[in-house]
């Protein structure tokens, strides 16, 4: 089953500072959700989006503490540690938190799909089950431009219309 999870006023924790964390909150960004990164080295990426104020990061070693002490509504394992994944993982079940670990999709409540985005309006998902986050973003890359003609400005303008309407 495929859903849009609304993130709006989420807390969403990132135990990671690499380029899987680099990734999954660039996909959070956005959202509307406050992010908050733990690791003891961070991307320049995450360095300037900390520096922006789009995201906190936290310059230290991570372990299941920092569940409690964040308390988030959403965290995400994204370390090159296996071990700490699956610790976070099963605290974060423990917890009742929704959970994902990028070392292993299989065993995470949730699935990070390959997003196609259209004006912040039309988002397709490509999903391969949390089998293979590599084919998917293949998959999304190849139907890409496909879509775009099939998603014209006059769509776009007659959903902004609707949207209008109803609010």
């Amino acid at each position: 089953m495929i859903v849009d999870l609304h993130m709006n006023s989420k807390h969403v924790l990132v135990i990671g500072g690499g380029n899987q964390a680099t990734k999954k909150i660039q996909t959070l960004y956005g959202e509307g959700c406050a992010i908050t990164a733990i690791s003891p080295k961070f991307t320049t990426i995450l360095q300037d989006m900390a520096r922006a104020g789009h995201i906190t990061i936290q310059t230290k070693e991570a372990d299941t503490h920092v569940l409690k002490e964040v308390n988030p509504d959403v965290v995400i394992a994204a370390t090159d540690n296996h071990t700490l994944n699956r610790d976070i993982m099963k605290a974060a079940k423990g917890m009742g938190v929704m959970r994902y670990s990028v070392s292993d999709p299989l065993h995470s409540d949730y699935a990070h799909l390959a997003i196609l985005k259209f004006k912040d309006l039309v988002r397709i998902a490509v999903s391969t089950n949390g089998k293979s986050p590599t084919m998917s973003k293949r998959i999304r890359t190849n139907i890409e431009s496909n879509l775009t003609r099939i998603i014209t400005d006059d769509i776009i303008h007659n959903i902004q219309n609707e949207e209008r309407i109803t609010h």
